[in-house]
């Protein structure tokens, strides 16, 4: 707890981590590139050192990590929100830290009784649980000795949790859940750090009371049920019985059995796995692990993964799209069929074909991105935040940049581009901003927070048309004359003007 934890494998067969608070890391891959932490992150490396990426920044203390069906990814954190499906790319709070322009990601459970020393985090797939205890996040509370649980439920593409009763509380207060998990026989394993002392610093770390010797494992089932078939060594199973468990309920097993199948098994995999591709009754959930197994060995053919994007279950299409953004430069052989599930009835895969295409850096992809934001519906937050995010970042690239913004654009897509554009630090950033406020009605905070992002960015032959401008339209409110003011003056200083 603080430091790396959750080395959590996934379905790309890249490796997930947490990277806790007050800690300072460099990891550096094979490829030369290095990525610095500070504090509160996730990060992601391939098993064999070649390479290491942030894929996530902020929050305080992450302690836990998990994915569901769809491909999602879960954390939980002490001090900001117990629960997250985490965006790739994304920002979060931390102290002392103001989000860029966007904002910070958004929640999916507001912090409540939970005490701020959280740890791992669970999500109960397959049939071993009764409902309601399915779609159910389990997490360990070491100060109240204590696992709560969460339900959730999709609101488009966004998960809203909801805390229910606590699952398990002890009277024994050296009771310390400091991780839980699900295992592939779908009961939960908690580590019992079983202390007398929680662990922190309360007391000297040389305090006799910290207990050196005790620790426990629960293994907690529904009635004794468990799926014994998650009891055998997937180290030594044959092929056959690897590709028959892509199917299980229980996707810890089904992630073990993918993982052999590419690191162990290789190349003798592959026919069988593109029979499976092209048999229409292949259930939905191997289709999804056949491409990834595929992808990972280098032999997925552009014709089966064109086909799985257009594959009549959400779940697969929403893989497909993944493993298109995880292809690199390949990528743009896919693009029309990318831009075409921008429209998919289902906000799973449009939120996918929205992570795709940050691989297409052109202005019709950005038009393209704006129309689908401005149809997303209030409550899809995550989908909301994941267009942002992509603007942002394909805003963020010069050439495409400016061309976007001397481009012509209706009030409304002028409102819609701004927010993104308040999170890039440059001159044409600036100059469409202050065009912006110029054209469209905007709350009186918005326009200031877009005129500050301008008066930072502008070049300094155009601070008087900008100081023309707020003079005008600010007649009369002295107090958001002086907040922009103070702006102007400190991008002077900054650089080094008078």
């Amino acid at each position: 707890h603080g430091m790396v934890n959750h080395l959590t494998r996934g379905f790309d067969g890249w490796v997930y981590a947490c990277h806790g608070f007050t800690n300072l890391s460099r990891v550096a891959g094979r490829d030369g590139d290095t990525i610095t932490l500070g504090s509160g992150n996730t990060f992601r490396f391939r098993a064999d050192g070649s390479r290491a990426e942030q894929t996530t920044r902020g929050r305080v203390n992450p302690f836990g990590l998990t994915f569901d069906d769809w491909g999602y990814q879960y954390s939980s954190d002490c001090h900001s929100s117990p629960l997250y499906q985490l965006i790739m790319g994304a920002d979060y709070p931390y102290f002392g830290r103001l989000p860029e322009g966007i904002g910070f990601a958004p929640v999916m459970k507001p912090h409540e009784r939970e005490a701020t020393a959280l740890s791992g985090l669970a999500l109960a797939s397959g049939s071993t649980f009764p409902e309601p205890y399915r779609t159910s996040f389990y997490l360990g509370d070491v100060v109240k000795c204590r696992i709560y649980r969460t339900s959730y439920q999709f609101r488009g593409s966004s998960p809203v949790g909801k805390m229910e009763a606590d699952f398990l509380r002890s009277t024994d207060p050296w009771f310390r859940p400091v991780d839980v998990v699900q295992g592939p026989d779908g009961a939960l394993y908690v580590a019992d750090f079983y202390n007398r002392i929680i662990g922190h610093y309360e007391v000297p770390l040389d305090n006799p009371g910290r207990d050196r010797v005790r620790g426990r494992i629960w293994r907690i089932t529904y009635d004794g049920v468990v799926n014994r078939a998650g009891w055998e060594d997937y180290t030594k199973a044959p092929l056959a019985r690897l590709i028959e468990a892509l199917g299980a309920d229980n996707l810890p097993l089904r992630m073990t059995a993918a993982e052999q199948l590419v690191r162990r098994v290789g190349g003798p995999a592959v026919a069988p796995l593109l029979r499976l591709l092209g048999n229409r009754r292949t259930r939905p959930v191997v289709v999804a692990h056949a491409l990834w197994v595929l992808r990972q060995l280098g032999a997925l053919p552009d014709d089966a993964l064109t086909a799985a994007l257009r594959h009549p279950d959400p779940l697969v299409r929403t893989h497909a799209l993944r493993v298109v953004l995880d292809g690199g430069d390949a990528a743009r052989r896919f693009q029309a069929a990318v831009v075409a599930t921008l429209d998919d009835p289902n906000p799973h895969v449009q939120r996918a074909a929205v992570e795709a295409l940050a691989r297409y850096p052109d202005p019709e992809m950005v038009r393209a991105l704006v129309r689908v934001l401005g149809r997303v519906p209030d409550f899809d937050t995550h989908l909301a935040y994941t267009i942002k995010l992509c603007l942002r970042n394909l805003l963020r690239q010069p050439t495409l940049g400016e061309a976007v913004t001397a481009a012509a654009w209706t009030p409304a897509e002028q409102t819609l581009l701004a927010e993104p554009l308040s999170g890039v630090s440059t001159a044409y950033a600036a100059r469409f901003l202050r065009r912006a406020v110029e054209a469209v009605a905007l709350p009186r905070e918005t326009e200031l927070r877009l005129l500050r992002h301008a008066a930072l960015y502008l070049p300094p032959n155009e601070r008087d048309e900008l100081t023309g401008f707020v003079r005008k339209k600010y007649a009369g409110d002295p107090a958001s004359q002086y907040r922009l003011y103070a702006v102007v003056r400190q991008a002077v200083l900054q650089q080094g003007a008078t």
